[in-house]
Formats: structure tokens, C-alpha cells, sequence
């Protein structure tokens, strides 16, 4: 079955306006606002927080305090000392994961090996925390 020439140009015809009509009927409706630029889709930057957010309140049985708030920078002001001079060390939590467990230290995130003052922490258990300062050894539990 042969086409002639000029059912060929119909069909391509046919195609073009097919083409034509579903681009328009994916296109934004007559009195729709327009597309964004790519520059409506620029990062924008977050205002500046002006208040913390807001801790668990404290005295609940078994909570140490939230591991999302740790401040990695060091000890809070009025931390106890433990007659070195050195602040006193303890354990605010255990994230377990056996191919990497970590510990939160004085408000410090730490790992096998890391050291927090003169303690190094030597082992991270599901339910405790070995320190050692050379002399002594001690565990820690949350």
C-alpha cells in the first residue's frame, strides 16, 4: 500500500498540529501567571535565629539531655572540677553503632581513641564508656 505525496504532507501536518496543541495544553492557562525565572529558584538564606531552642526539661528519670543539642565547642560555664584543675569528666550519652560507636563527653562528640583532657576514651559499649589517664581506668555509664 503506497502513500502519494500528498497524504504524506497531510499526515506530517497532522503531526506538527498534534505536537502544537499538547505543548499548549501542558503550558500555563491563559491569565496564569507566568513561569518563574531560574532566578526564583536561587538559594535564599535563613533569617538569623534569635532565640535557642528549647531544651527537655530536666529530672526526667533516665534523660541526660537531648544529643541533638550537644554544643561541640566544650564544657558549659560552672562545670565541677576534679581538683586538677581539669573539669570532671562525664557521660551524656551512647550512640551505638557497632562499626562506629560514639560517645557524648562533656558535651563533646568522641570516638575509640579521642581524648578529652588527660582521659582517652578506650572503649564505647552499648551501656558504658571506658576512660583512662594512664594511672587510672574508669567507666562511665549514661
Amino acid at each position: 500500500m503506497g502513500l502519494n505525496r500528498k497524504s504524506i504532507i497531510a499526515l506530517s501536518l497532522l503531526g506538527i498540529l498534534l505536537v502544537f496543541v499538547w505543548t499548549r495544553a501542558l503550558g500555563p492557562k491563559p491569565g496564569s501567571p507566568a513561569r518563574p525565572s531560574a532566578e526564583a529558584f536561587a538559594p535564599v538564606s535563613a533569617p538569623p535565629q534569635t532565640e535557642k531552642p528549647a531544651a527537655v526539661p530536666a529530672g526526667q528519670p533516665g534523660w541526660k539531655g537531648s544529643p541533638f543539642l550537644v554544643d561541640r565547642g566544650g564544657l558549659k560555664p560552672g562545670t565541677q572540677t576534679d581538683g586538677t584543675g581539669e573539669a570532671e569528666i562525664f557521660l551524656q550519652g551512647i550512640l551505638w553503632d557497632p562499626g562506629a560507636p560514639t560517645a557524648i563527653l562533656n558535651n563533646r562528640v568522641m570516638g575509640v581513641g579521642d581524648r578529652i583532657g588527660r582521659w582517652e576514651v578506650k572503649e564505647i559499649q552499648k551501656d558504658q564508656v571506658v576512660v583512662s589517664d594512664g594511672a587510672s581506668t574508669r567507666s562511665l555509664r549514661p
